[in-house]
């Protein structure tokens, strides 16, 4: 997890709850949103995540869904213990 220039490792448990918020805000289907912008989009909120083969992700620019999503995996990442 980066925050600014500060990195933390969170533990491999947290993958799979990540990537269920990723699928419930629909960032996983980011490329479909490419070109359809609405004027309430906007901030500087972004969500990436490693798909297999590349970075994937959005900012609140590209998806009314990721300023959601980034404070459920804020919180899934800063609560997560090694278990």
């Amino acid at each position: 997890m980066q925050r600014g220039e500060n990195y933390r490792f969170i533990p491999a448990t947290v993958i799979e709850p990540a990537m269920e918020i990723i699928r419930k805000y629909e960032i996983d289907k980011w490329e479909e949103y490419k070109g359809h912008l609405s004027g309430m989009m906007g901030g500087n909120r972004s969500v990436s995540y490693w798909d297999g083969g590349k970075m994937a992700g959005a900012s609140m620019d590209q998806m009314p869904g990721v300023s959601g999503a980034y404070f459920d995996l804020k919180e899934l990442f800063t609560t997560a213990q090694d278990g």
